[in-house]
C-alpha cells in the first residue's frame, strides 16, 4: 500500500495518516465498527420510514447490513476551516478522505 496522507491545506506539507490508519485497526472490532454499523442502521431506516415512496414501495426495509471485518484504509485527506451548517452556524471544518 502506498504511504496514506493528509493535506490542511492547498500547498501545506502533507502528514502521514499511518496514525489513524492504525488507530481504526486497533478499535475496529470492538468501537468503531459497532458504531458505523449502528449508526448507518439507524440512518438508513429513518430515511426509508420518511421517504415519500409510493404504496407499492412502502414495504421496503433493511434486513442487514454489514460493514466488514476489517477497517477501511485511508489513502488520503484533506481538511479546511468553514463554518458549520445553518441554522447554527459557527466555526468547523469540512474533510474529504479517500479510502481503499
Amino acid at each position: 500500500r502506498a504511504m496514506a496522507s493528509l493535506q490542511l491545506r492547498p500547498g501545506a506539507p502533507s502528514e502521514s495518516l499511518g496514525w489513524l490508519n492504525v488507530l481504526l485497526a486497533a478499535g475496529w472490532a470492538t468501537t468503531w465498527g459497532p458504531y458505523l454499523h449502528e449508526t448507518l442502521t439507524a440512518s438508513i431506516e429513518r430515511s426509508l420510514a420518511t421517504l415519500p415512496l409510493p404504496r407499492t414501495l412502502s414495504s421496503i426495509a433493511l434486513t442487514s447490513l454489514q460493514v466488514g471485518s476489517g477497517p477501511p484504509f485511508l489513502l488520503s485527506g484533506s481538511a479546511a476551516a468553514c463554518l458549520g451548517p445553518p441554522p447554527h452556524e459557527r466555526p468547523g471544518a469540512a474533510a474529504v478522505v479517500e479510502l481503499e
